[in-house]
């Protein structure tokens, strides 16, 4: 998912604050294109991370007073599909720096909307949006999880499923319940707030595992999430 002409590969919470953003999907505003696998057949991604001003100083829309690691933060760059990525880079002038960053911001606000993410008025409002996304993770973690009878091989097709299912179904989902709960803070107690950070280590760790470089073993899913927004 890494731009190959990045000289500095973007942090692991780059990583995640973008595909959070596109909820898979191309950022383009006219492109429908989906960037993760969700059917049958081999698991893909065609993700890319295109960078906003140049990666490097001959490249598109180039800005020399950038450092190497500006050009890798998440402020400078946009998830693209591969095609997009293409169109951009090879007619920088007719896709400026602005119109790239509008696309980003619009495609983040859309996303958003079509979630009905908002600033809930109750702690039950707020547990009535993430508990179906906490259920639907859950069944599908019981019936593909790791912990089943295939964990001894690697290469079952339950293995294949469940890596489909996480980065199609899961890591989305994981995405659009942390948006939710750091909207609304402010409705939260002390276990509630220590809950949320667990939990935001372990979507961290998802990601890094199954779309980065990283594949060692993710933090566990904190258990306290399943009482999370209930009665005090």
């Amino acid at each position: 998912m890494v731009c190959t002409k990045g000289r500095i590969n973007p942090s692991t919470q780059t990583k995640l604050r973008l595909f959070a953003d596109a909820a898979g999907y191309c950022q383009r505003p006219d492109c429908t294109r989906r960037l993760f696998s969700e059917e049958g057949g081999p698991d893909y991604h065609i993700a890319e991370m295109a960078h906003i001003m140049a990666a490097a100083d001959d490249g598109p829309r180039p800005n020399a007073d950038l450092t190497a690691e500006d050009r890798a933060t998440y402020d400078n760059l946009i998830l693209l599909c591969p095609n997009c990525h293409t169109e951009i880079d090879k007619e920088p002038a007719a896709f400026p720096d602005d119109m790239l960053r509008e696309w980003k911001q619009g495609h983040k606000d859309k996303i958003r909307a079509a979630l009905g993410i908002i600033n809930f008025s109750s702690r039950q409002s707020v547990r009535n949006f993430i508990e179906p996304l906490l259920r639907r993770n859950r069944a599908i973690f019981d019936a593909y999880g790791p912990d089943n009878t295939y964990r001894e091989n690697p290469e079952a097709e339950e293995a294949r499923v469940w890596q489909r299912m996480m980065v199609s179904q899961i890591i989305p989902n994981n995405q659009s319940i942390l948006m939710v709960l750091d909207s609304n803070i402010s409705l939260m107690n002390e276990g509630d707030l220590k809950t949320l950070e667990l939990f935001r280590q372990h979507v961290d760790d998802l990601v890094e595992r199954h779309l980065g470089e990283d594949r060692t073993v993710a933090s566990r899913f904190p258990s306290d999430m399943a009482t999370m927004f209930g009665d005090d």
